[in-house]
């Protein structure tokens, strides 16, 4: 985890929701690297997904996550997919949303990400 934490992107490949919030994760990837922002943005797919697969549809939707890793979701408890987790620096959540995000919340969610204290 980075020194300012990280952003898990819970998905699945064949998550139609997940594939409509695809335009948010890509414009959080770009406010990330257009600032001097150290929060690291992780993609997951359930053990039972294709983390190749995954990797590609993002890659072909120009999103590029720093990794692309399988994890138990119910293990972690996420129980809908796309969720978004915010973690601090020691892997503490800070936040979840989950579905398909509004576009007031995120905006929500990039004011917290980006216009933080610790940003």
């Amino acid at each position: 985890m980075s020194q300012n934490g990280g952003l898990l992107l819970a998905l699945s490949p064949g998550c139609p929701y997940c594939k409509l919030s695809y335009p948010f994760y890509e414009d959080l990837v770009k406010l990330r690297d257009q600032g001097q922002h150290k929060l690291q943005i992780i993609a997951a797919v359930d053990t039972s997904g294709s983390v190749r697969l995954q990797k590609r549809l993002l890659e072909e939707a120009s999103i590029y996550v720093d990794s692309v890793v399988a994890l138990s979701f119910l293990e972690l408890k996420i129980y809908y997919v796309p969720t978004l987790v915010l973690l601090d620096s020691q892997a503490v959540v800070q936040h979840v949303w989950e579905g398909q995000l509004s576009e007031e919340f995120e905006d929500g969610v990039q004011s917290i990400l980006f216009q933080g204290p610790n940003n």
